[in-house]
C-alpha cells in the first residue's frame, strides 16, 4: 500500500446518531471537507468509510461515516425483547416483513446466525471506540447467544436458521462462517473484557 498521511484519531463517539469526534493530525483542520472518504485503521486491516457530513466542536472534527447510524434503532425495533436476538429483517419504516430472506437460498425465518454475528462486529468496532457500558452489555448478550442459541454443542459447528423460539430449521453446515466467527467472537469477548479493565491493564490485553 502505498504511503499514507494520518489526518486524525477518533477519540470518542459523538452523541447517539453514528457521529466520531476526530482530533485532527493535520495542519489544515478543514481537510476532512475536502475528502470523500478516509481509512481506518483497526489495527488489523483498513477500512475504506465514505464521509457523509463533517462539522466541527471546539479543537475537534465531528465526522458522520455513511452507514453508520443510531444504534439506538436497532436496539428499539430489531431487538426481541421476549424470546431475545434480532430479527433478520424488517421493512424500511421497521415494520414486519413477510419475505425476510436475503437470497433465495437462504431459509425464510425469523432469526438467524449470519444477522446475529454482522451485529456483534460493528458493536465490538464501536465499543473498541467509546467503551459505552450498554454496548458491553449488548456484546455480552450476543456471546451468550451465540453459546446457548446457535452453537450445537452435539457438533461443535454454528446453526443457521431459526424460528421465533430459537428452532434449528437448517440443517446445512456452514464452514466459512464457523472460521469467521471463531475470530469475531475472540474479538467481542476480548475487547468487550480488556477495556473493563484498568487502563495499565489493558496495554497487556489489547493488541
Amino acid at each position: 500500500m502505498e504511503d499514507l498521511l494520518q489526518v486524525g484519531v477518533i477519540t470518542t463517539t459523538h452523541g447517539i446518531r453514528g457521529e466520531v469526534k476526530v482530533y485532527p493530525t493535520t495542519d489544515d483542520v478543514h481537510r476532512f471537507e475536502e475528502l470523500e472518504s478516509v481509512l481506518l485503521d483497526t489495527g488489523k486491516e483498513y477500512r475504506e468509510l465514505k464521509i457523509k457530513s463533517v462539522k466541527y466542536f471546539k479543537q475537534y472534527a465531528i465526522l458522520k461515516f455513511k452507514g453508520i447510524d443510531n444504534i439506538n434503532d436497532i436496539e428499539k425495533y430489531s431487538f426481541d425483547n421476549v424470546k431475545n436476538g434480532y430479527f433478520e429483517a424488517l421493512t424500511r419504516d421497521w415494520q414486519p416483513i413477510a419475505d425476510m430472506r436475503l437470497s433465495e437460498k437462504d431459509a425464510n425465518e425469523h432469526k438467524t446466525m449470519n444477522t446475529h454475528l454482522h451485529i456483534i462486529e460493528p458493536y465490538t468496532n464501536l465499543y473498541r471506540v467509546c467503551g459505552d457500558e450498554r454496548l458491553r452489555e449488548r456484546i455480552a448478550n450476543l456471546l451468550h447467544i451465540f453459546r446457548e442459541k446457535i452453537l450445537d454443542r452435539s457438533t461443535g459447528h454454528l446453526q443457521l436458521f431459526f424460528d421465533d423460539d430459537w428452532n434449528s430449521k437448517y440443517s446445512i453446515i456452514s464452514f466459512g462462517h464457523d472460521i469467521e466467527a471463531s475470530w469475531l467472537l475472540h474479538e467481542a469477548a476480548s475487547v468487550s473484557a480488556a477495556l473493563r479493565q484498568p487502563k495499565q491493564e489493558r496495554l497487556r490485553l489489547l493488541p
